[in-house]
């Protein structure tokens, strides 16, 4: 059974793949809509952001150590959030786009 934020969470995927799929397609999006979706899109990358905001080595307090347990020898891992949203941002259109339409198992 799942739990409320498991479900909202995947809804919510849901609709990003359902939107996905609108701007990847041939069907037409009004300006409105889109511009609507936009804004939503850069709201909560902004959020996020804020969130995970790092320190001169590139780390966030949320993005760290997994199950591994510390040690002296091992740095703490960088954002993961600000390195994806790099990744985004200095890839070719055609490559973002095959990230976003690729599924995962």
């Amino acid at each position: 059974m799942r739990s409320v934020w498991e479900t909202r969470d995947l809804l919510l995927l849901e609709r990003l793949d359902q939107l996905i799929e609108r701007l990847g397609g041939e069907e037409q999006i009004e300006p409105t809509e889109l511009t609507e979706q936009a804004v939503r899109l850069l709201t909560g990358a902004v959020m996020l952001l804020r969130q995970h905001r790092t320190n001169k080595w590139g780390q966030c307090q949320f993005c760290g150590w997994t199950r591994w347990a510390w040690c002296f020898w091992r740095r703490r891992p960088r954002c993961a959030v600000y390195q994806d949203f790099g990744f985004a941002f200095h890839q070719s259109m055609k490559w973002v786009w095959w990230q976003l339409l690729a599924r995962e198992p």
